[in-house]
């Protein structure tokens, strides 16, 4: 595995001072919209606004005329830049010390384009006849449209089909044989993952038809290393909110609680508090399944000296996703404004 690429540390960087605004600004119509930004595309003779530009990804694409790409792209395609000279101009501005790769950039532009393709094609397929039963799971689980939509959810239909589909759009690259894993050729839902500065790098699997329902990686995680799940949407946040499932953290999100990452079955790491402390968490909420991991999870962040907090769940519930499910949509967001302080939740356990 590989940890954060300068390519990943470039962009993280821009994002945070919203250096987009000095990318796109002079485009005629460009205006903040929503998540993100809007603006006449220069790429057709536009009409009205169609360029979307992103506001959690260094990404823009014009729904018009197709146009799209990251934004070492847009400088090499309007500016008549290099690729070489557009990363050159953006590392001096993020201050990035050391080689930001030209061919590195090639390499994880294609595997981020490439997933893009599938996790769209995967959306579609959820929302056919053939998603049908996935679709039912997540109803009987309480997931709507809305929701389903926001969270970005796919169904991935085996590596088989899904080869096929990327044969189409990437012709004689062989790219998905380096992303995808083989073995995996059973219908499981898609929950796509981005690195920290909103590039989809890799894709999880979640069974809806049978056990186990743990989390199964369907790419390649290589670039994903000791990045929490939505860690791209709290990098400006100094408080985070760490849940152990990857629904707890979509759901979280979804009801509008800022600064919430997810980090998997194997709690809390060394590696994932590192990533989140360098995007500058100074206080650390804790809504994790289990006693010994929010012990060891305590244990870690002590040893950081940042601030800890810890969420205590009515003990019926298990997890984030089903005290949502069963309470109102913001009594969760209050526990989390009532955590607890590490003495106070370590008395209630020994009393």
């Amino acid at each position: 595995m590989i940890g954060q690429s300068n390519i990943e540390r470039l962009y993280s960087r821009l994002l945070h001072i919203n250096y987009q605004e000095k990318i796109f600004g002079a485009l005629k119509g460009f205006e903040r919209k929503s998540e993100g930004y809007i603006a006449f595309c220069p790429f057709h003779n536009d009409a009205m606004p169609t360029l979307i530009v992103k506001s959690e990804s260094p990404r823009y694409f014009c729904f018009a005329c197709g146009a799209h790409g990251d934004w070492v792209d847009y400088l090499m395609r309007y500016k008549a830049m290099s690729s070489s000279e557009a990363l050159k101009s953006l590392a001096r501005v993020a201050n990035v010390r050391g080689i930001v790769s030209e061919n590195q950039w090639k390499i994880e532009t294609m595997r981020s384009g490439l997933l893009e393709t599938a996790m769209t094609v995967f959306t579609t397929m959820l929302f056919s006849d053939e998603g049908k039963a996935a679709l039912m799971y997540l109803n009987n689980r309480g997931y709507m449209g809305e929701e389903i939509e926001h969270m970005g959810l796919g169904l991935f239909p085996g590596y088989n089909e899904t080869l096929e589909v990327l044969d189409k759009n990437y012709p004689g690259e062989n790219a998905a044989d380096d992303v995808f894993a083989a073995d995996n050729n059973r219908q499981m839902l898609a929950i796509p993952y981005r690195d920290a500065c909103g590039r989809l790098m890799g894709i999880y699997g979640k069974a809806f038809d049978s056990e186990p329902e743990g989390y199964v990686p369907l790419t390649s995680m290589k670039y994903l290393k000791d990045t929490p799940l939505l860690m791209y949407k709290s990098t400006d946040c100094e408080q985070l909110v760490v849940v152990e499932g990857f629904f707890d953290a979509m759901l979280s999100d979804c009801i509008g609680i800022r600064g919430v990452i997810g980090v998997g079955k194997d709690g809390l790491t060394a590696g994932l508090l590192k990533t989140s402390a360098g995007f500058g968490a100074k206080k650390i909420i804790l809504a994790l399944s289990g006693r010994e991991k929010t012990k060891r999870a305590i244990h870690l962040i002590g040893r950081t000296g940042l601030e800890t907090r810890i969420v205590r769940l009515p003990e019926m519930y298990e997890d984030v996703d089903a005290y949502i499910r069963d309470t109102c949509i913001n009594r969760f967001g209050k526990l989390v404004d009532k955590a607890l302080r590490p003495e106070e939740w370590f008395a209630q356990q020994s009393g």
